[in-house]
């Protein structure tokens, strides 16, 4: 069940829908975020759990990942530049910050 952050703006969270959730459930906290509705509709979200954190983007509806590791490290667990699909972005976070973690 999907609850409801504070520091999300509802059109953030209502795009990262069943992600989110999942998301919060393995133990990731959204410590900050930025909404641009007037620029293209841009968001950042910053996750953390533990050491460990992530950042989710959209710019330009062209999703990417940040966890602060360098770029051979993210291309090793497959979240390393932009994802053109949402569905495909989703599925990688999912399985990067979910499944393998």
């Amino acid at each position: 069940m999907l609850r409801r952050s504070k520091i999300l703006d509802k059109k953030v969270e209502k795009e990262l829908g069943w992600l989110l959730g999942e998301l919060l459930d393995a133990g990731w906290i959204v410590v900050g975020s930025r909404y641009s509705p007037q620029v293209f509709g841009n968001w950042l979200v910053d996750l953390s759990r533990g050491d460990e954190s992530l950042r989710l983007i959209k710019d330009r509806n062209q999703f990417s990942v940040d966890d602060g590791s360098n770029f051979v490290t993210m291309q090793a667990a497959g979240i390393e530049g932009v994802f053109e699909s949402w569905e495909q972005f989703a599925s990688a976070v999912f399985r990067y910050a979910v499944l393998a973690k």
